[in-house]
């Protein structure tokens, strides 16, 4: 599953980005390369490579869980791209906005929906899009320290960031903030100072799963 068309290394650390499309039965896989490309899981044959228009790393994707034909990518230079993958690979690309100016560390569009979108970057930094709008429409500065995680509720309106200081602090949408705590590590364990370097939340339950580097231990946190 080589991606080919490989970044400069001064814009390159990303890694592998993947985003499954379960209706669908594909998978949107793109980090370190010019493009996006869609692999088809049944008959595993890449059926598109769409152009990302950047230079950047991708950083995160995020799709349209339902029609699939809509998905967001983010980059390392703060840029967030909207596509549509019916047009020609060369002219998928329909909108950009520039409003962060950092490494975007997620985008999330939630199930469901074909207009919301959640975008997060390292510096602190979450912005909320209607796919209509030119512009933002909404901002919040959810933490001042280094932004590593950001995950969004499948059909709640909360989202929570986890950052390097060891801390996972949660929102509701409008910016209102609800709570935060340090995920458990064990006695002797550095993790205690250690960053965030994952969280997720249950599809249905309002429940979140985290962990921060060098733990052996996934948490369970009741919202």
């Amino acid at each position: 599953m080589g991606l080919g068309k490989q970044l400069p290394a001064h814009n390159k650390n990303a890694g592998l980005v993947l985003d499954w499309q379960q209706g669908q039965g594909k998978a949107l896989i793109a980090g370190d390369v010019k493009v996006i490309r869609v692999w088809n899981a049944a008959t595993e044959v890449c059926t598109n490579d769409i152009s990302a228009r950047s230079g950047s790393c991708i950083t995160s994707l995020t799709s349209d869980q339902v029609a699939g034909n809509i998905f967001i990518a983010g980059f390392g230079d703060g840029a967030v791209r909207v596509f549509d993958q019916r047009l020609k690979p060369t002219t998928a690309m329909v909108k950009v906005w520039r409003e962060h100016k950092q490494w975007i560390t997620n985008v999330h569009m939630q199930r469901g929906g074909v207009r919301e979108l959640i975008s997060g970057s390292r510096n602190g930094e979450v912005r909320l899009w209607d796919l209509r709008m030119d512009n933002s429409i909404d901002t919040i500065q959810a933490t001042k320290d280094t932004l590593r995680t950001l995950s969004v509720h499948e059909h709640a309106p909360v989202f929570s960031i986890g950052t390097n200081r060891h801390e996972v602090k949660t929102f509701n949408v409008d910016g209102s903030y609800l709570s935060s705590f340090e995920p458990h590590g064990s006695f002797l364990s550095q993790s205690r100072t250690s960053p965030v370097v994952g969280a997720a939340f249950h599809p249905h339950k309002m429940v979140m799963a985290c962990s921060a580097l060098y733990d052996n231990y996934v948490n369970l946190v009741s919202c």
